[in-house]
């Protein structure tokens, strides 16, 4: 296994990252679990609605703040997974069902350990922004995704029915001694693709964001909840549906 990096998504990553998503529905695998809706969305849309959820001021209402990457092998750039952190569970189904991280692997770089890498470097990141412990969820049957847990020190706090009557784990991983101070994780990097002036998708008086577009509504689990579509659970990279279970 070689050392993965988690890089924050920019334009210059977009090739990499549709190729990423095909790869996923060549193999008939229509959601990529922790992508923020990547999955839905074309690539320039999705990458503005990242950044400005990334920020509370400009994070969508019915959502939290949250910070996605790429994980990205280090010797060749490849796009191995994403990972998405969830900076509070001030949410009624995040806290109840979907926790603070969610991931997925490559379907060809699956059972090489980058699962474990993947969610190490998650927990690293929650550390720094002060989260002392960290909920994930799996399937109860999901054995790839409970040995990834426990590995990580995860402890079972309950099993209870999922809202397609399926057993659910829920786990707690304790942080110990968080920052006292919010501080950037030395394993996340942008890898020379930092936004500029020029190339840039924060909102600023020289660059404004134009207007979000609205998530489309889907009944994909760990997907963000609205009005019309209950979202399911968040299976640590491995979001679970009635129609696409756990494996």
């Amino acid at each position: 296994m070689n050392e993965l990096e988690l890089q924050l998504p920019t334009l210059q990553h977009k090739l990499a990252a549709e190729n990423f998503k095909n790869d996923f529905f060549e193999v008939e695998e229509n959601l990529i679990y922790g992508s923020a809706l990547f999955d839905k969305m074309e690539y320039e849309e999705w990458l503005v609605q990242n950044t400005n959820n990334r920020h509370e001021s400009t994070v969508s209402s019915n959502w939290v703040v949250a910070t996605t990457f790429f994980a990205v092998r280090k010797c060749d750039q490849k796009i191995v997974g994403m990972i998405d952190i969830r900076h509070n569970l001030k949410h009624d189904f995040l806290s109840q069902y979907g926790g603070h991280i969610g991931y997925s692997v490559r379907p060809d770089e699956r059972k090489k350990g980058y699962a474990t890498e993947m969610l190490k470097m998650g927990l690293e990141y929650a550390k720094s922004l002060n989260i002392e412990k960290v909920m994930v969820s799996c399937y109860a049957d999901n054995i790839p995704s409970i040995r990834t847990i426990e590995k990580l020190n995860g402890m079972l706090s309950e099993t209870k029915p999922y809202l397609d009557g399926k057993l659910i784990n829920i786990y707690w991983i304790n942080l110990p001694n968080p920052p006292t101070h919010r501080a950037e994780s030395p394993i996340i990097t942008n890898v020379g693709h930092r936004p500029t002036e020029q190339n840039s998708h924060r909102p600023t008086e020289q660059n404004p964001l134009p207007p979000r577009a609205e998530s489309p509504i889907t009944t994909n689990v760990g997907h963000r909840p609205t009005e019309q579509n209950t979202p399911i659970i968040t299976n640590v990279g491995h979001r679970p549906t009635e129609q696409n279970p756990p494996t």
